[in-house]
């Protein structure tokens, strides 16, 4: 069901500033596309599908949803419409809960640090709608980093950083960018702070269960793997090339998934921590996966956007950009203590 609610109530809702909430809900996203996505997909026909995954219980507040532990089949069958390689599909297992943004980042959280917002039009005047409640727009991997330190250390009370940035240049929303990046523990999933999902996570919660191309259903198969098609099973749930009017929206807008989770597909795409590999996930079962901290520069970016035709905003898609580049938008996470209240 899409919610229908005045701007006011969403923005209040996706900030979370009911008394004595537990986790502020923020997060960083951006549009300037790096040189487009890179991972369009040649896949043969079909509408895609493993077993049936695991059912969930939405469990949500203060604009974050808590997706508990469990065991998921990531990635896409060959038969997918779309389907390349590196999406192959793998058995992952995450051991930890975690709490994951209801919505993206927008704008209005952004600035309440005092940066200032890169959001904003790209080429031919379309991009970044610009109100309140409209995700945040052209960051760098860098400052979605920088703005989960920020929330943890301004929490109450403060939470451990998980990113060390070291060597940055420019400002925090102005295209900040670093030389070196580690994490504070050897995993991101064993920081208790604020930090960017593993492609892992992201998936498992996108999915919610399901396991067809969109969390509403299949993907249609397409003359050709180009263009701009019309999609009636994401029109529900997603801004996308052929409905968005070559903007994105304020957030909450579509239908969410099992979990609550909107704008999983289109909208504002999204940086994730995990590194890129263009020859997939491998064969043998993975688990707590992607969460270590490469020099390798090359981010990973799920959800499709405004701007991205179906195929690529399937939930196994995954594109792709160096962590320098001004796109994606963020969706923060964090892991939850295993005595931690919810």
């Amino acid at each position: 069901m899409v919610f229908a609610t005045s701007l006011t109530t969403l923005i209040k809702r996706v900030l979370g500033l009911a008394a004595g909430c537990l986790l502020l809900a923020c997060s960083t996203p951006a549009t300037d596309a790096p040189d487009g996505p890179q991972d369009a997909g040649t896949g043969a026909g079909g509408t895609g599908g493993a077993d049936a995954g695991p059912t969930f219980t939405p469990d949500c507040h203060d604009g974050w949803c808590r997706v508990p532990e469990g065991t998921f089949v990531m990635g896409a069958p060959e038969s997918e419409f779309g389907y390349t390689k590196s999406q192959n599909q793998v058995t992952v297992t995450l051991t930890r809960p975690f709490a994951l943004q209801q919505y993206e980042l927008t704008q209005e959280q952004w600035i309440q640090f005092g940066w200032q917002n890169p959001s904003g039009l790209i080429q031919n005047g379309t991009g970044d709608c610009m109100e309140p409640a409209c995700p945040v727009g052209q960051t760098t991997w860098f400052e979605a980093a920088a703005y989960a330190n920020k929330l943890s250390e301004t929490h109450t009370p403060p939470l451990p950083a998980c990113y060390v940035l070291e060597r940055c240049t420019g400002e925090v929303g102005e295209g900040m960018s670093c030389e070196s990046v580690s994490l504070t523990t050897s995993s991101i999933y064993e920081c208790l702070g604020f930090r960017l999902a593993t492609e892992a996570e992201w998936e498992f919660a996108a999915r919610a269960g399901t396991t067809t191309a969109f969390y509403s259903g299949p993907i249609t198969v397409q003359d050709s793997i180009g263009g701009c098609f019309p999609e009636p099973v994401l029109d529900p749930i997603a801004w996308y090339c052929d409905n968005s009017g070559k903007f994105t929206h304020p957030v909450g807008q579509k239908t969410p998934n099992a979990l609550e989770f909107y704008d999983m597909a289109g909208n504002q795409y999204e940086w994730l921590h995990s590194e890129y590999h263009a020859s997939g996930y491998g064969d043998v079962p993975l688990t707590d996966p992607f969460g270590e901290m490469s020099a390798n520069s090359d981010r990973i970016i799920k959800g499709g956007g405004w701007n991205y035709g179906a195929i690529l905003c399937r939930v196994a898609a995954h594109h792709h950009a160096d962590w320098w580049a001004k796109g994606p938008g963020i969706r923060l996470a964090r892991t939850l203590g295993p005595n931690e209240e919810w």
